[in-house]
């Protein structure tokens, strides 16, 4: 144990001489900024709220980019990473229980935590307890240690699957394979009902904008729909065995036409 947290200790003492020519002057010139006295209301701004969190699933229900949005809070980006990847994460956990993927987890879960905000204790905490946190707005950009964390546990789930798998992890795939279309067609009809639900506030909207949102959610949810089932089918074909070479082939087509397809318009505006 001595040598690893000495390592650890040195990269870290090293890191931080290096980056002390940037963060020392831009710490002693915070204190004479607007942020020197942040209330936790004005750092805690730009929170992710839980509502917010079907757009995991579905981008468009509350609308993208600054013209399409419609909900109630300020509006922040959902950290959409497409319904493959989301599923290989999910599936990883079953087939790979190692040091690496539970570091990926662990970012996962703590970078969601942290970009909730006000919406979970973790953010109030790190604001007390962590120096520099009371000075930082936008707690929802944690979702870049989300994102990242997923996409690494999406990709040690594809690694996974390419490869071939032994008895134990053969037996506990064959079992989620089969009930992987069930909890799909949970998935989809539990998302149905949210949706429904946050789209009932929209119909006291004037009628040419409660179209306008209706029709981006009923598109976003055909959308989803489509990719769920293709995802199912390339697992599906993965327990037929097919061709590794294949079958990461198709993946890489299916996450790419997804965030491409879906990302393509994001931000884009019409003013500077």
């Amino acid at each position: 144990l001595l040598s690893p947290a000495l390592m650890f200790a040195l990269t870290l003492a090293v890191g931080l001489s290096l980056a002390a020519l940037t963060l020392l002057p831009a710490y002693e010139m915070t204190g004479y900024t607007a942020r020197a006295h942040m209330p936790y209301d004005e750092a805690s701004r730009y929170s992710l709220p839980p509502a917010a969190l079907t757009g995991l699933l579905v981008p468009d229900l509350y609308g993208r980019g600054p013209a399409g949005f419609w909900g109630t809070w300020d509006r922040v980006e959902v950290g959409y990473l497409g319904v493959l990847p989301l599923v290989l994460a999910g599936l990883v956990l079953l087939l790979r229980r190692d040091r690496m993927s539970g570091f990926f987890a662990f970012l996962a879960i703590g970078g969601l935590l942290l970009a909730l905000g006000r919406y979970a204790p973790v953010h109030r905490l790190f604001y007390r307890y962590i120096p520099g946190f009371d000075r930082v707005r936008v707690p929802a950009r944690a979702l870049i240690l989300f994102d990242f964390g997923v996409a690494g546990l999406a990709a040690l789930g594809l690694d996974a699957l390419l490869r071939p798998l032994g008895d134990r992890v053969g037996a506990a795939f064959r079992r989620a394979v089969r009930l992987l279309p069930w909890l799909g067609g949970a998935t989809l009809i539990i998302v149905l009902l949210l949706s429904r639900r946050i789209l009932t506030p929209a119909r006291s909207f004037p009628a040419n904008d409660y179209e306008r949102i209706a029709g981006a959610a009923n598109r976003g949810l055909v959308v989803f729909a489509l990719l769920l089932a293709a995802s199912l089918i390339w697992l599906w074909a993965r327990g037929k065995r097919w061709r590794r070479r294949t079958l990461g082939l198709l993946a890489v087509i299916l996450v790419t036409v997804d965030l491409v397809g879906l990302g393509m318009n994001v931000e884009v505006c019409t003013y500077d």
